[in-house]
């Protein structure tokens, strides 16, 4: 009954492999740099909540011209 090799043994060993390069694996993916969208969408998104958030002004052509001038400011 004199057996160099116990299965037990074996599977708990595999079982104590497995658990640390489980934990190792998911320490990895969590020390790894978070996933950020592409460029073009964050500019998307930006433009969209700028126009969005500004009011359209409706003003003549000459008051879009001429802004600073005194006299179409007190009209």
């Amino acid at each position: 009954m004199n057996e160099s090799f116990s299965p037990v043994i074996f599977l708990y060993g595999m079982a104590v492999v497995v658990a640390v390069s489980k934990a190792c694996t998911l320490f990895i993916w969590r020390a790894l740099p978070k996933f950020r969208a592409p460029l073009r969408q964050m500019m998307i998104g930006a433009w969209r909540r700028r126009r969005t958030s500004k009011p359209i002004l409706e003003a003549s052509p000459d008051l879009q011209r001429y802004p600073s001038d005194p006299l179409r400011a007190a009209l």
